[in-house]
């Protein structure tokens, strides 16, 4: 798990390799074999993915199969995470992914400055695919860092925290990703809101705003002067969406669909809707749609569960606000349907197989209900305080002898 969270700062081929060791890991053990495949939850949110390569078929949608099967491995790989998570290997986890990340930094700097044929209008992609998804790579990474901030007790790991989160900002900034800028800083203001920070989300919103007027005045953002084309086209991908939604309005065309509508309405030429919710409709169709929607209001009432018993809060805020980043820069783009970014989100959402007195491996393995991941342990149930069930003050505000 930690070379998998490591690979996905790598190339994506690097992350696929890792992605489909983890999958061999899990169906060679029989515990986590039956953990992972014995749960109804689990074959629901597998059997999405399936739906989604067999209407790619029907299409002859060659790369929606892909897509479809890819995403396949990754929900093992995130089932299997669940079934083994500890809070020490998912806090590990999470600093691998922070320091891993100030790698990408010099690596865009390099392709920016030294080997502009790497980038696109100037803008370097680092080592993922395009802009975007370096931008929305940094979201997480910025946001996971603050959840590292409030629980780490080291002082001065808290002080490389801080490092990593400007660092990623400059990237943030080679990357000239205006939906992924706009994104992070509503999240760090909701995260800094849920956790009760009201001076820090004041000071975070004044400066916010001071952010806004200066983009607004094109003087600090270079692609501001562009941002009419950049709706032009987003209306024209959106217009051409809704027109391939309207006639396979039922089952969709498989992932990466907007790639097969886009020339027989003569849209714009991308490879998806720039846009998370018309571009489930329209790779899923409206059976595929509500089954995804199903999936998620499940796992927002099991999270939302975890909230009310304590258990593992300061995680559950971190998931519930990596979240919110996906549905806000999904308003725009469609950055989270990428094995970097998606496996990033999964790993983070692992957090939620953390049970109650399971410190190391070992004792989850021997306390593990293989046939009820997805519900409550017996601590669970009873709601028996852990590490963030103490008084509300977190390990940030508590003084370090």
């Amino acid at each position: 798990m930690l070379s998998l969270t490591a690979s996905l700062f790598f190339p994506y081929y690097i992350t696929l390799a890792c992605t489909l060791i983890a999958v061999v890991a899990a169906v060679i053990q029989k515990k986590t074999r039956k953990a992972v495949f014995c749960s109804a939850s689990n074959l629901f949110a597998m059997g999405i993915m399936v739906y989604g390569a067999v209407v790619s078929s029907i299409y002859q949608n060659i790369r929606g199969i892909l897509y479809s099967l890819v995403f396949l491995a990754a929900l093992i790989v995130l089932f299997y995470g669940k079934t083994i998570m500890t809070r020490s290997l998912f806090d590990r986890m999470m600093d691998v992914a922070c320091f891993a990340s100030v790698l990408c930094m010099p690596v865009a700097a390099i392709q920016m400055f030294w080997f502009p044929w790497a980038t696109v209008d100037g803008r370097p992609p680092s080592t993922f695919s395009n802009a975007n998804y370096y931008g929305m790579m940094i979201e997480f990474v910025v946001i996971i860092s603050m959840y590292r901030i409030f629980t780490n007790p080291n002082v001065k790991m808290r002080k490389w925290y801080v490092g990593v989160i400007l660092v990623n900002l400059i990237g943030l900034y080679m990357s000239m990703s205006m939906s992924s800028c706009m994104t992070l800083f509503l999240t760090m203001l909701i995260y800094l809101m849920i956790k009760g920070k009201k001076k820090s989300a004041t000071v975070l919103f004044v400066l916010i705003a001071f952010v806004a007027f200066a983009l607004l005045s094109g003087q600090i953002f270079p692609r501001m002067d562009t941002t009419t084309d950049i709706f032009r086209v987003r209306i024209d991908v959106w217009s051409t969406a809704l027109r391939g939604i309207a006639d396979h309005a039922l089952f969709g065309m498989g992932p990466g669909a907007y790639e097969l509508v886009w020339p027989f309405y003569g849209g714009y030429p991308t490879v998806h809707a720039h846009n998370l919710f018309l571009d489930t409709l329209l790779n899923f169709g409206v059976i595929g749609g509500c089954a995804v929607f199903f999936y998620m209001l499940t796992q927002l009432k099991m999270l939302m569960k975890r909230f009310q018993d304590n258990v593992c809060k300061n995680r559950n805020i971190l998931v519930l606000v990596m979240f919110a980043a996906v549905l806000i820069h999904g308003c725009t783009d469609v950055t989270s349907f990428w094995i970097q970014t998606g496996m990033l989100f999964f790993l983070v959402y692992t957090s939620t197989g953390i049970q109650n007195r399971a410190h190391t491996l070992a004792q989850r393995r021997r306390g593990m209900k293989l046939h009820r991941t997805e519900t409550w342990t017996a601590g669970e149930q009873t709601g028996q305080p852990q590490e963030d069930a103490k008084p509300k003050a977190d390990i940030y505000d508590r003084k370090i002898r």
